[in-house]
């Protein structure tokens, strides 16, 4: 499987039937496959729900004792959250780049 791209490799390193564009997409392909994405995605996913069970949990008792750790523990996840937002807006916006 042959590309139009040039080859961009030196030619101590070209494979013959290769080129630099072909093992670019293939390394992608392997990379940014279908699962990666959905693992991605489920990824964020319980980080967004522990954040909001950790938010349930950080009342205050029946004997006023507040839990300061489980509310610190849910910020630091919806943190993590936007930052993951931003960063794939980041990405996916090239005026930013």
């Amino acid at each position: 499987m042959l590309n139009s791209t040039p080859n961009r490799l030196p030619p101590t390193q070209r494979k013959e039937g290769w080129s630099y564009g072909t093992l670019h997409a293939r390394n992608n392909e392997l990379r940014h496959g279908p699962c990666r994405r959905y693992l991605r995605r489920v990824r964020h996913s319980t980080l967004y729900a522990t954040g909001l069970r950790l938010w349930a949990g950080s009342g205050v008792d029946g004997e006023g004792n507040a839990h300061l750790m489980a509310r610190l523990g849910s910020v630091v996840c919806f943190a993590a959250c936007i930052a993951i937002v931003l960063f794939a807006l980041w990405l996916m916006i090239p005026m930013f780049h």
